[in-house]
This record gives structure tokens, C-alpha cells and sequence, in this order.
């Protein structure tokens, strides 16, 4: 502009929230599967802490690479002389509150899937001569020789750990590798497909609200700082534990059909029959506690899951009767003799 010209008129342009991610959705199974395939060994374990544990990338590597999650956050790891174990699946995780985003430590859990390949990462850093123990990094940069070995010791930060960029950047090729055509997948897309699964849980009353949230890392609302914003014991650890095998079962692929059941039901006409948990507003909620339903536990701000009643025993298991005629189909006399018997009113003889 010629000197002296004044210009205040700058458009005023409203940015559009979420454009970059217009394109973004949640892997399934089976594409997650794939991405695994592609990865290396340690690019395994690193995507399957995001999309099984529900952990952010900074917790396996800090922004500078000089803090992370080490193999003593993983209490039931056990390091043998010649393997390494868990005690119990799913194994627990602690993640500190100095890695943590809310500044507050949390526990989580890992699948059977991910204590195998981290069973195996681990055995390959034991083979190349890495003393492991409870300061070691979960995932730990790789080994450097001569001069660039020497930098790493004298480093400020020198302790093993990845940064967050390289820990992003494991998963990133396997992800460019499977993406179909028209998405777009960022690494964090692994964090939100653990979420997304435990919703679809959370739906069937696999899981609770308030442990999803917090099995995520979420900071929760006012409840949740009482149910399990407090450090766990014995109980609800086994009680959490419990609940996230069951909704883990859809993290997986092939493990459980879209309408398929957890363990503890099967295909039978009996399974069929059982209705499943279902959400209710407190006044109707009281009502149905009242006729024999079982609290579960949250279910959104203004409702609460119901577990129905035991369904009622089929007729050969109220009666003792296995392969004979059941009683309601003998003749007038029998039914009557029988009736009487079951509620232990009169003798056992005949009734004319």
C-alpha cells in the first residue's frame, strides 16, 4: 500500500472446529488387527497399550524423552531369571500422576494379548544383553553404539526413554499402511478406538460409566472422585478387573460377535432366553430393586443399569426330573401327588 494509506479491513474468518478430523473414524477389529501386523515388535506392544489399555503416548514417553512408563508401574510383572511373566490377566497398570494429563495416577489394565507381545519384547531386549528392572522403560529406545552410544549417557536426559514423537511415529507406518481410502488415521485414533469399544461394553453392562472414564485417565465428574477417584483396594481392584474382562472381550477380533454374550452364557435357549441388564431413571429403578433386580451401577447422569432377576428354574431343574416326562403332561393324580410332595403338605400316598 502507498505510504499514509491506512487498511483495518481484515476479513474476518470463522474457523471451522474439527475440519482436520472431517475424514477421521474409529478403526474396527479386524482393521486394527492389520495395523498390528504391520508393525515391529516394539511398534506392537506401543499400539496395543493404546488401543487395549487406553493410555496416551505420552505415558509410554515423556515430550523430551526423559521420563515414561517403566516396568515398576506394572506391579504384577514378574521378572524371572529365565522369562518374564504376569501373575494374573488382565494385568494392572499404574500410570503415575507425573504422567498423567490430569495430574492424577490412575490404573488401567492390559489384555492377554498384550502381556503376550510384551512378554516377547521384553525376552528380545534380555537377549540383546539389557539388564531389566523396575527402573527399566516399558518401551525403550533402541541400542546405539560408538559415539552415538556415549551422547545418549552424557545426555540430561539420557535414562532410555522415547519421546512422544517417536512413539507416534512407531505406529504411524503401520497405520498409513492399512488406512482405506477417503480416512484418515492419526495415532491417537487407537486411543479413541478403546474408548469406543468400552462404550459398545458399557452399552451391554459389561462395564460401568464411572470405571470406562476412569480406566481411560478421564478426571470424571463429582461421583467419580468417590467411587474411583480413590486409591483401590483389594475389592473394587478385583471388582475392576472383573469388569474389564468382560468388556474386553470386544477389543479383540472374532472374540465376540455383534450380539454375541460374555462368558458365563452360551448359545443355549436358556442364555437366549435371559434378558440383559437394562438403564432406568431412579423413581422406575426403585420399583424394580423392589421386585428382585440387582444394581449394577451408573449409567449416565439421571439413570442407573438394572440386572433382571435369576429367571425361574426350568422344569427338570425344579424338579429333579432329567429325561422323563416333566409333571405338568401325567395324568390328573400324578400332578396332584406331586404338587403335594413339593410343598410338603400331607404323606406321599396317593391322593383319590
Amino acid at each position: 500500500l502507498p505510504a499514509g494509506v491506512a487498511f483495518d479491513r481484515f476479513p474476518a474468518l470463522a474457523p471451522i472446529r474439527g475440519a482436520s478430523l472431517a475424514r477421521e473414524r474409529v478403526p474396527t477389529p479386524e482393521e486394527l488387527q492389520k495395523v498390528l501386523e504391520n508393525l515391529t515388535s516394539r511398534g506392537r506392544v506401543i499400539g496395543l497399550f493404546l488401543s487395549d489399555s487406553g493410555v496416551r503416548p505420552g505415558v509410554l514417553g515423556s515430550y523430551g524423552g526423559q521420563d515414561g512408563l517403566t516396568l515398576g508401574d506394572l506391579p504384577e510383572l514378574e521378572l524371572r531369571a529365565d522369562s518374564v511373566a504376569f501373575g494374573t490377566t488382565p494385568f494392572a497398570i499404574r500410570v503415575p500422576a507425573r504422567l498423567s494429563k490430569t495430574r492424577r495416577e490412575y490404573l488401567t489394565f492390559g489384555t492377554d494379548r498384550l502381556a503376550r507381545d510384551l512378554g516377547r519384547y521384553l525376552g528380545e531386549r534380555r537377549g540383546r544383553g539389557e539388564p531389566l528392572g523396575p527402573r527399566s522403560p516399558v518401551i525403550a529406545a533402541g541400542l546405539l553404539r560408538g559415539c552415538a552410544a556415549r551422547a545418549r549417557r552424557d545426555a540430561l536426559f539420557g535414562r532410555g526413554f522415547l519421546t512422544t514423537k517417536a512413539v507416534t511415529q512407531e505406529i504411524r507406518r503401520g497405520l498409513a499402511a492399512v488406512c482405506p481410502d477417503g480416512v484418515t488415521w492419526r495415532p491417537y485414533v487407537l486411543r479413541a478406538y478403546c474408548s469406543t469399544r468400552l462404550l459398545l461394553a458399557e452399552g451391554r453392562g459389561w462395564i460401568s460409566r464411572d470405571l470406562r472414564e476412569a480406566i481411560l485417565g478421564h478426571s470424571g465428574g463429582v461421583a467419580a472422585r468417590y467411587h474411583v477417584g480413590k486409591r483401590w483396594g483389594s475389592e473394587m481392584l478385583q471388582e475392576a478387573r472383573l469388569q474389564y474382562r468382560r468388556a474386553s472381550r470386544l477389543l479383540e477380533p472374532g472374540a465376540l460377535g455383534a450380539g454375541a454374550e460374555p462368558e458365563g452364557s452360551s448359545d443355549t435357549p436358556e442364555s437366549a432366553r435371559r434378558p440383559r441388564p437394562r438403564p432406568f431413571r431412579l423413581r422406575e429403578a426403585e420399583r424394580r430393586l423392589a421386585d428382585g433386580w440387582r444394581y449394577i451401577g451408573p449409567f449416565g447422569p439421571a439413570r442407573v443399569l438394572l440386572a433382571p432377576p435369576d429367571p425361574a428354574p426350568s422344569p427338570s431343574q425344579e424338579w429333579g426330573i432329567e429325561d422323563r416326562q416333566p409333571p405338568d403332561t401325567v395324568d390328573g393324580s400324578d400332578r396332584s401327588r406331586a404338587t403335594i410332595q413339593r410343598k410338603g403338605i400331607g404323606s406321599p400316598e396317593r391322593v383319590s
